[in-house]
């Protein structure tokens, strides 16, 4: 894969987080999705602003600017609908998601879109583990270009296991 590094990359907001599985259901963490969803949208900007620093990254907080400087464009980086790029038969990135993303990359000049799909925190409490379901898109075609899981190791707690695990996406291939 071409290396992004001198690009403007669109990093998403994280799509969902699920906790658990049906043998090993997490209650605890069920109770704090939003808490965790925001834990884990700046554990990824966090890992790869750190890591990726060859490649400008264009984290939500840049994207809220933007949107305000062109309002008529109505967009709402937030609330973009990342979690339809989780199913691993997407290979371009659906309808009205890419029309906002074009958008978007067209206002910020970004060439391509990091979209973490989703998260799961797993295993038990005291060792919980999370694995984050990344996609590498280009933001001009809407093509999938890659997908990928950052998984970290198991950590006491649900937060630090999300830090593990975005510490894992730059070693992947996206760099």
């Amino acid at each position: 894969m071409a290396s992004l590094a001198g690009t403007n990359v669109l990093l998403l907001t994280t799509g969902g987080v699920v906790a658990g599985d049906a043998t090993q259901p997490l209650p605890d963490l069920d109770a704090r999705r939003s808490e965790l969803l925001a834990e884990a949208n700046a554990a990824i900007d966090t890992a790869v602003r750190r890591d990726g620093r060859e490649v400008t990254w264009i984290g939500v907080e840049e994207q809220r600017r933007a949107a305000r400087r062109n309002p008529t464009l109505s967009l709402e980086p937030d609330h973009f609908a990342t979690e339809y790029l989780f199913d691993p038969k997407v290979d371009r990135i659906p309808d009205p998601l890419w029309g906002q993303l074009r958008t978007l990359a067209a206002v910020t000049s970004a060439r391509y879109v990091v979209a973490p799909a989703a998260v799961k925190i797993f295993g038990t409490t005291g060792s919980l583990t999370a694995a984050y379901i990344v996609v590498l898109a280009d933001a001009r075609s809407g093509s999938v270009l890659a997908r990928l899981r950052a998984q970290g190791h198991a950590a006491p707690t649900a937060e630090a296991a999300l830090a593990l695990a975005a510490g894992t996406l730059i070693a992947t291939p996206l760099h």
